[in-house]
């Protein structure tokens, strides 16, 4: 995508309800400023973080007082972001609560395109799904599909052919989510505490209804004492790394989050979420 060209998705002008998503552009650095300041304000790190950082690294000076370092952490993240976003390393999402220019800012999220950019290592055809964030009181599975639409959009744009992302594995909103719009769980990061998700762009929804199976008892969670699994799909806990990893490097793909909420009234069989694993072909 040219530095200048304005590219805004074909979600832009859906509602959900009254959200409208739009990209911003490297000349708006008005924008910028608000992106950034929703970011710090809604449990990204603040300015005040980004002063302690940035003077730990000697980017500011010692002797400004807080205030000023705070204001001049903000203008050169600012400028940063800005510079990121001209030369088409990375771009920004934005859903506002209506259509008017000044509504409300209530989610950003961010596209990285280019390996190295934010720390993310990807490859020529993949693009980095990065930092999703929505207003506490306006977080709805439907802002966030919004927000990952358009994310896809921006990479195919580019000439992406694969999403990546990394979440928290106690983040299970946003690993339902990702599941939800067609991601696949394919590895356990190093840390052992985030999943790494992707993406390929060429496909769409993954299939629903894994909640019936469980009710039904074709889906279930592997014994305790098995090291090797046997089912096609299975069940293995969201907090379960150690389960996850082994399941991963038997073939097994998660594709999909299961908790309280999917079961619609009746008691879940089963204590906290789980993610549905499948592979196609038992070896």
């Amino acid at each position: 995508m040219p530095e200048q060209q304005s590219f805004v998705p074909d979600s832009a002008r859906e509602q959900t309800p009254n959200i409208f998503v739009e990209v911003l552009q490297g000349d708006n650095r008005q924008g910028i400023s608000e992106y950034i300041d929703h970011e710090a304000n809604n449990g990204f790190e603040t300015h005040t973080q980004r002063a302690a950082r940035y003077r730990e690294r000697g980017i500011i000076e010692p002797q400004l007082s807080d205030d000023d370092a705070e204001k001049k952490a903000r203008e050169l993240f600012i400028g940063q972001r800005q510079k990121e976003i001209q030369e088409n390393r990375l771009q920004v999402v934005m859903g506002r609560d209506g259509a008017a220019p000044d509504a409300p800012l209530v989610a950003t999220s961010v596209v990285v395109l280019e390996n190295g950019t934010m720390g993310k290592k990807i490859g020529p055809d993949e693009a980095w799904a990065a930092g999703t964030l929505v207003k506490l009181d306006q977080r709805s599975l439907a802002i966030g599909e919004h927000m990952a639409a358009a994310q896809e959009e921006i990479a195919k744009a580019n000439g992406k052919k694969e999403l990546l992302t990394g979440i928290d594995v106690d983040n299970l909103a946003s690993i339902g989510l990702r599941l939800k719009v067609g991601y696949e769980l394919w590895q356990v990061r190093e840390d052992d505490k985030s999943y790494g998700l992707r993406k390929d762009l060429s496909t769409g929804k993954t299939e629903s209804g894994w909640a019936s199976k469980v009710l039904e008892g074709t889906l279930r969670f592997p014994p305790a004492d098995a090291d090797q699994f046997i089912d096609e799909a299975i069940l293995i806990d969201s907090n379960d790394t150690a389960r996850a990893r082994a399941a991963i490097e038997q073939g097994y793909r998660g594709v999909a989050l299961l908790w309280k909420k999917n079961f619609e009234g009746v008691p879940p069989p089963f204590e906290g979420s789980a993610i549905v694993f499948t592979r196609e072909n038992k070896p």
